[in-house]
Order: structure tokens, then C-alpha cells, then sequence
């Protein structure tokens, strides 16, 4: 995957986004929501100092899907764009085959993180990252629990 972040704006964009066997979380979306600030790839982003390039790893915990990933990136200057940052991060997900051939996976230095996909859907409620309320997250609450009192008076009248 590809990110890019330009100067003077807090906007991140996925650029090139490649899954092997299906579509898998992270991925872009078209509702110009806020991408997680937890990712490594975002933090990266926002710590790039100029002609720098930063790589770093983390297991990034999809609290709402129950899975996880390990995440490798690198940041630095885009070469081809001017005024503009780029990070590249490889995903791997983690099942008991990749953490069985993975060894440093296990490793106290690497973090395990919680993280979402967007603010605006993410269920993680003591972000300090937060950069818009969790407000499709909160339309499905309203919209599952309208169903719900529907579903009571319907059975109470019926």
C-alpha cells in the first residue's frame, strides 16, 4: 500500500493499494473519512523530517474485525512529486502458519497496537489520536437500535 501526505495538509490518501487474495482492512475509501492516526504508516508520515526517510514495524490490532497484521513501512520524500510524502507498508496477516515462520513477531520490541480503519467508524473509545467522532459508527448504533424498538412494539402489538 501507498500513502501519500502532502505539505502544509493533514489529508492522508491512499495512492496504490495491492491485496494478494481479497480486500483487506486497510483499504481506501471514498467518503473522504480520516484514515487511523495509529497506523505506522500515518505516524511515520507525520514525524518525516525533511530528506529523512523513516521505516518502521508494528502489529496493528483491528479491534472491530478481530484480526491482525504485521505492519512494515517506510517513509520518505516523494521523489517524483514536489511537496509531498509517501509511505509504503507491507501487511501481513497474522494467523498461527505466519507466526509460526515469522519469529521475531514475538518480539517485546515490536508493539501491538489497537487501530481502526477511520475515525468515523472506529469503536476504540479512548483514541487520543481521534481526528473526527465515530459518527458512521454511531448512524449503525441508532439504525441497529431502531430495529430494535421496532421489532419490540411489533411483538408487544402482535
Amino acid at each position: 500500500m501507498c500513502l501519500v501526505k502532502k505539505e502544509n495538509s493533514s489529508k492522508i490518501q491512499i495512492l496504490k493499494e495491492l491485496h494478494l487474495n481479497h480486500q483487506q482492512a486497510p483499504h481506501a475509501n471514498a467518503t473522504n473519512e480520516h484514515y487511523c492516526s495509529r497506523w505506522i504508516a500515518v505516524k511515520n508520515l507525520a514525524h518525516l523530517r525533511e530528506n529523512e526517510a523513516l521505516t518502521a514495524a508494528q502489529i496493528s490490532h483491528y479491534k472491530d474485525l478481530g484480526i491482525s497484521y504485521l505492519v512494515i513501512s517506510t517513509s520518505q520524500k516523494n521523489p517524483f512529486s514536489d511537496g509531498s510524502n509517501r509511505s509504503y507498508c507491507l501487511g501481513i496477516l497474522l494467523n498461527a502458519q505466519t507466526i509460526k515462520k515469522i519469529r521475531f513477531v514475538k518480539s517485546p520490541s515490536l508493539k501491538t497496537i489497537n487501530v481502526g480503519v477511520t475515525c468515523e467508524s472506529c469503536s476504540i473509545a479512548d483514541c487520543e489520536e481521534r481526528q473526527a467522532p465515530p459518527i458512521r459508527l454511531e448512524k449503525e448504533h441508532f439504525n441497529s437500535n431502531m430495529k430494535t424498538a421496532i421489532e419490540k412494539i411489533r411483538h408487544d402489538v402482535l
